[in-house]
């Protein structure tokens, strides 16, 4: 059975394809050489990856335009000073965008606010992709779905036919 790692990434706006999954590989590739060495890099680059993107459904929705990756290109850039053991949680939040509190917050208090059924304008201020994504009479969620569901789909049923 041949190896395969599908790469799906988050929520949000995000860069086109190509960028986003050039700099994914990337910092992958430059952790696999900085902690296990050159043949790690190789093996990795000899494995097939599908990089399902959907960020382009999340820049339309949210209004926003493809991001430029040049925050994540100097984050990385950063990032890869740093020795295996400089590599902390510390050390990435001095360099990562964040800006995810009121995510976090909204994790925290989703399950009370449920209760006072003041999760959904909660969720919808926050996330409003999320919101887009639960919403039956919205296609986002739909068209999402359908762009995972084909790769996953096709690598699961590889993997059974061992």
């Amino acid at each position: 059975m041949a190896k395969r790692i599908l790469f799906i990434h988050g929520r949000a706006p995000k860069p086109d394809k190509n960028d986003l999954q050039t700099l994914w590989f990337d910092a992958i590739q430059h952790g696999l050489l900085r902690d296990y060495g050159e043949s790690r890099v190789q093996a990795f680059k000899q494995i097939e990856k599908r990089f399902i993107y959907y960020g382009d459904l999340s820049n339309e929705l949210l209004d926003a335009p493809t991001e430029d990756p040049q925050s994540r290109i100097d984050a990385l850039k950063k990032l890869k000073q740093y020795p295996r053991n400089g590599f902390t949680k510390k050390n990435y939040k001095k360099v990562s965008k964040a800006g995810f509190l009121a995510e976090a917050l909204a994790d925290t208090f989703s399950a009370v606010l449920g209760h006072l059924k003041l999760a959904e304008p909660l969720i919808t201020s926050v996330a409003p992709d999320m919101a887009h994504y639960w919403n039956e009479d919205s296609y986002y969620g739909s068209d999402l779905r359908s762009r995972l569901t084909k790769d996953l789909k096709e690598a699961l049923d590889s993997g059974m036919r061992s």
